[in-house]
C-alpha cells in the first residue's frame, strides 16, 4: 500500500510538472503573439483551486490530474466583444496559430534537455556492462558470449553503461541483419553477432538485454526480512523480521529476487516456508494474498549496495551538461521515433505500449533510486510528451498543425465538417490506444 501512494505521488509530480511545462508554451508564446487567454488549467474537469488574475486570466488545478489546457479567445466557441477581435485565436494569421500550436512540445523538448542536463550536474550512476549469467540456449549464449565479459560496442557504436547497451539494442529491435557486439574478454576485445531476428519481440518486454539471455552482474541477495506489511500475509503467519527464507514448498530460495518471483506466481495459494529463525529451522503455511492476480506475501528485504568498481559515474558541470542535455535530448528523440515508427509497421508490438499504471511504477521507482534517475525519468517521459503531441492526429497539437499546414498551401481552412469528423477520429483513435495501453498495464506480471 505505501509503495502505491509513493508511486502515485510521483505520478501526480510527473504529469503535474510536465503538463505544465507543455501548457505554458502554448500559453507564453499565445500572449507574446497578441492572442487573448482566458483560462491556464492543469487537470480537467471542475476546479479544485482557482484565481483570476489583474490580466483576466484564470489559472485553476482541476480534479482530474491527467492533462490540461489553455483556453483562449475564439470566436468558433462564444461571442467575442468586438474590441476584443483583434485578440482571437481564430482572427490570427496561419502562422500565429502554427507558432501557438508548436509550443507546447517545444516547451517539453526544451525542459527534456535542462532535466537530462540536471541530471549530469547531480552525476548519474550506471552498471558498467558487464555480463553476469548468459541465459543457457539463449542467442547470447549461441554467439558465445559468456559470464565475466565486458560489452564496449554494438555494430561499432560504442557503449560505456548498461543503459547505453539496452538503448542499443532497443534500436536495433526488428533489424534484418545480425547485430555484433564487441565485448573486452580478460583484455582481449572480440566480436560476438547475434544472428538475424534475434531482436525480434512478439510481445512486451522490459528487458530488451534479458530477451537475448543477456544479464548484469547481481551481488547475493539472500531472503532475509527486514521488514512486513502491518496488514500483510506474512505478519498473519506470524513471520517476523529477521527470519530467513530457505524453502518454498520444499524447493531451495536462492534469494529474495527468487522469492519475489514465486510469490508473484503463487497468487491465492497456500505454500509452506522453511524459515531459519535464530539458525533455528521453523516451517510455516501462509497463504499468498491475491492482489489483481499478483501474488503478494507483504515482505520487504534491503538490497545489498553495489561496489562502487562495478559502476560508471558521470557528473559535469553547466555547460557539459547543458551540451550533453541537449545530445540525450536528441538521442532519446530518436529512438521514441524509431519505435513508433516500427508501432506503425508491426515490428514492434501493440503489447509495448505502456499506460499511467506503468508511468507510476516508473516514475516511484526512479524518485527511490535517486535524483538522477528521477531526472533522466522526466527527462525521458517529456520528449515522449512532445513527439506524441506532434503526431497528425486531430485533438492533439499535431492534428492542429496538419489542419493548419493545408491552410498554409490552401489558402483557406478545411471546412469544419471536416475538422468535426477529424476530431472524432482523433478521439476515437487516441481513445482506443488509451484502452490499450491500460489493458496492457494490468496484463503485465
Amino acid at each position: 500500500m505505501i509503495a502505491w501512494l509513493w508511486n502515485i505521488l510521483f505520478l501526480f509530480i510527473t504529469i503535474g510538472v510536465l503538463v505544465t511545462v507543455h501548457e505554458f508554451g502554448h500559453f507564453w508564446v499565445a500572449r507574446r503573439l497578441g492572442v487573448r487567454v482566458l483560462t491556464f488549467s492543469i487537470g480537467f474537469g471542475s476546479a479544485l483551486w482557482s484565481r483570476r488574475a489583474a490580466d483576466g486570466v484564470e489559472y485553476r488545478i482541476a480534479a482530474i490530474p491527467l492533462g490540461g489546457y489553455v483556453k483562449m479567445l475564439d470566436e468558433r466557441e462564444a461571442d467575442v466583444p468586438t474590441e476584443q477581435l483583434p485578440q482571437a485565436f481564430n482572427r490570427q494569421s496561419v502562422w500565429t496559430r502554427i507558432a501557438v500550436a508548436l509550443a507546447g512540445p517545444v516547451a517539453n523538448f526544451l525542459f527534456a534537455i535542462i532535466a537530462f542536463a540536471a541530471m549530469y550536474m547531480v552525476g548519474i550512476r550506471d552498471l558498467k556492462p558487464v555480463l553476469g549469467d548468459v541465459a543457457a540456449d539463449s542467442a547470447a549464449a549461441a554467439a558465445g558470449l559468456r559470464a565475466g565479459m565486458e560489452v564496449v560496442a554494438v555494430d561499432d557504436e560504442a557503449v560505456q553503461t548498461w543503459e547505453e547497451l539496452t538503448f542499443a539494442l532497443v534500436a536495433r529491435v526488428g533489424s534484418e541483419r545480425p547485430v555484433e557486439l564487441q565485448a573486452r574478454d580478460n583484455g582481449a576485445i572480440g566480436r560476438y553477432r547475434l544472428p538475424a531476428g534475434a531482436l525480434d519481440l512478439s510481445g512486451y518486454e522490459a528487458d530488451i538485454a534479458g530477451h537475448v539471455g543477456l544479464r548484469g552482474r547481481s551481488l547475493p541477495w539472500p531472503a532475509i526480512i527486514n521488514s512486513l506489511d502491518e496488514n500483510g500475509a506474512a505478519k498473519r503467519a506470524g513471520i517476523q523480521v529477521g527470519d530467513v527464507i530457505s524453502l518454498w514448498d520444499g524447493e531451495p530460495v536462492s534469494g529474495f529476487p527468487a522469492l519475489t518471483e514465486k510469490i508473484t506466481a503463487a497468487a491465492g495459494k497456500t505454500v509452506t516456508l522453511r524459515l531459519l529463525r535464530a539458525d533455528a529451522p521453523l516451517d510455516i503455511a501462509v497463504t499468498i494474498a491475491d492482489d489483481n492476480g499478483r501474488g503478494r506475501l507483504g515482505v520487504g528485504s534491503v538490497r545489498p549496495a553495489t561496489p562502487d568498481d562495478w559502476l560508471v559515474l558521470r557528473q559535469l558541470g553547466l555547460w557539459d551538461a547543458l551540451v550533453g542535455g541537449w545530445h540525450k535530448m536528441v538521442d532519446t528523440s530518436a529512438l521514441v521515433l524509431d519505435g513508433l515508427s516500427k508501432l506503425v509497421t508491426g515490428k514492434l508490438s501493440l503489447k509495448s505500449l505502456s499506460g499511467p499504471v506503468t508511468i507510476a511504477e516508473g516514475a516511484g521507482a526512479t524518485a527511490a533510486a535517486g535524483p538522477d534517475r528521477f531526472f533522466w525519468f522526466l527527462g525521458l517521459i517529456s520528449v515522449n510528451l512532445g513527439l506524441i503531441n506532434l503526431m497528425p492526429i486531430p485533438m492533439l497539437d499535431g492534428g492542429h498543425l496538419l489542419y493548419f499546414g493545408v491552410e498554409a498551401v490552401r489558402g483557406r481552412p478545411l471546412s469544419e465538417r471536416v475538422q468535426e469528423w477529424g476530431l472524432r477520429i482523433g478521439v476515437a483513435l487516441v481513445g482506443a490506444l488509451m484502452l490499450i495501453a491500460l489493458f496492457n498495464d494490468f496484463a503485465r506480471p
